[in-house]
């Protein structure tokens, strides 16, 4: 996995890398987002169908990254997640990693 800076502003740091993307990784940032928009059923529908027939690419254009803090975070990609977790395979993604640096 490669990771590169791509930004630095004070306190904070923000890495982006193309990460393979498990059902079990998914399910565990799914469980760290604490403020879920409601559920667009046919969104997962529409992702995971991709995931299965091979159309899914790690950078989908005019999508954005997985955005995560580096505690786990989930920030956004909660459908892109959920739709990896009912294809059930890994799946590579860009993943923007927000690090605090207060701690």
């Amino acid at each position: 996995m490669t990771e590169r800076k791509i930004l630095k502003v004070p306190k904070r740091r923000l890495f982006c890398r193309i990460e393979e993307v498990t059902p079990e990784m998914a399910k565990a940032w799914l469980l760290k987002n604490p403020e879920n928009r409601p559920i667009e059923e046919g969104r997962v529908r529409e992702y995971a169908d991709k995931m299965r027939r091979g159309e899914w690419k790690e950078k989908m254009p005019g999508a954005s990254p997985l955005i995560v803090m580096n505690e786990g975070e989930l920030i956004n990609g909660q459908h892109r997640l959920m739709a990896v977790q009912r294809y059930g395979k890994s799946v590579r993604m860009q993943v923007l990693v927000y690090e605090r640096k207060d701690k």
